[in-house]
């Protein structure tokens, strides 16, 4: 099986709900979905979102080099060895993990749906079914517990809070919602860069009763290191995310013992082949695997989840990102029951694609 064509199409995705984070309130998001058709008459699909503060490349930067991009480095290549294709992108690519995850996913949609199995099958599956959390912004202690409350009557079970403005107010919003919430739901919060180490250690002594069960990036990329002073078993309830896009990052955050969790995006590092690397970084470092993501089309995040459930040291799943918008050009991929995603078994991603 060879590809015989490439094209994308760009989307502007309006949220059905806006949301705010340590350093902006978000409304819409931009993503861009990759078409790849095949001599047998099969499609490959694949998306993106760039997220400049996540992954430093913007969408015209996408854009920009979708129009440079070498396309005889995948037109007529065979889809037989589709980790090989990849490399092949990486001397060229390697500055634009979006457009490259974008590829790379449509990549191995197409080698799964010629197998005739759902990816996570054809890449050897080893996790059942997991929980996803679901993000909750930075709002107000009501709105906060109000909005929990709901997604818990939707069967969630785990849920991510924002924080990273005040590390005492913070504090007193997480208090608030464990005593509304008894014992039961898990709670994870996101920092997003938020805080100083001391803030951080503030904050971590104040909810030492609340049994959090991850904080994630808490500190600015370049002020990461600092965590290498704090006890183990502080470094090892901390997702390292904005810290983290390839190799090198994963390797350096290992030997220093920096982190427990490696917080994998497909967008930070460039898709399923480039995510594949880190896992086994991660394996080797006994480091376990949150899976995210940005606000994405239920495409990518399918990817993720594919990936996610073929990794052995999988614990964790974010892949709430197409929740929240309000119309989605992809369908299928995935059921979600009783807040466990759970993919289709259907060929590829069994994904669905809107005008295809």
């Amino acid at each position: 099986m060879k590809i015989r064509s490439i094209r994308f199409r760009l989307e502007n995705l309006q949220l059905s709900k806006p949301y705010t984070i340590a350093w902006k309130t978000v409304d819409q998001v931009e993503n861009l979905f990759c078409f790849l058709e095949t001599d047998q008459g099969i499609t490959g699909y694949g998306s993106c979102n760039p997220e400049n503060e996540v992954v430093h490349v913007s969408t015209k930067d996408t854009l920009e080099a979708m129009d440079l991009f070498d396309r005889d480095l995948l037109l007529n290549k065979s889809l037989d060895r589709p980790a090989d294709l990849i490399e092949s992108l990486l001397p060229s690519l390697h500055g634009v993990p979006t457009l490259l995850a974008a590829l790379d996913i449509a990549v191995w949609d197409a080698w799964s749906k010629g197998l005739g199995k759902p990816l996570v099958e054809a890449l050897g599956k080893k996790i059942g079914s997991l929980p996803t959390s679901v993000t909750i912004g930075i709002m107000e202690d009501d709105q906060t517990v109000k909005e929990a409350k709901e997604f818990l009557d939707r069967g969630f079970t785990h849920l991510k809070i924002k924080i990273g403005l005040d590390p005492e107010r913070d504090a007193a919003r997480l208090v608030r919602l464990r005593k509304e919430l008894g014992p039961g739901p898990f709670i994870r919060v996101d920092v997003n860069q938020g805080y100083r180490l001391e803030d951080f250690k503030k904050l971590y002594t104040a909810c030492a009763e609340l049994n959090i069960e991850l904080f994630e990036q808490p500190l600015r990329t370049d002020w990461f290191d600092q965590i290498d002073a704090l006890p183990r078993e502080v470094k090892s309830s901390i997702a390292a995310d904005e810290s983290l896009h390839g190799e090198s990052d994963a390797r350096q955050i290992a030997s220093a013992g920096r982190c427990g969790i490696y917080n994998i995006k497909l967008m930070k590092c460039g898709g399923l082949h480039q995510a594949g690397k880190l896992a086994r970084i991660a394996e080797t470092h006994d480091i376990n695997l949150m899976w995210g993501c940005n606000d994405e089309s239920r495409l990518s995040i399918t990817a993720a989840l594919h990936l996610a459930y073929a990794c052995g040291r999988t614990r964790f799943l974010d892949l709430d990102g197409s929740f929240d918008l309000a119309r989605d050009p992809a369908s299928g991929g995935f059921d979600l029951i009783d807040g466990k995603l759970i993919p289709l078994e259907r060929p590829g991603l069994g994904i669905f694609m809107d005008n295809d």
